[in-house]
């Protein structure tokens, strides 16, 4: 499972954090950073 995003408040990243560090979520992005959508499309490729 993974998170994409476009607006990302913090409390919303600590716990985006918290399920990727617990094997909850296997990846997350944010839209609205290039480097993450680049990297989000490398990641989908590669499942």
């Amino acid at each position: 499972m993974c998170f994409i995003g476009a607006a990302i408040e913090n409390s919303m990243a600590e716990e985006i954090f918290t399920q990727i560090s617990m094997g909850v979520l296997s990846y997350a992005a944010n839209f609205t950073v290039e480097e993450q959508v680049s990297e989000l499309v490398s990641w989908l490729v590669a499942l």
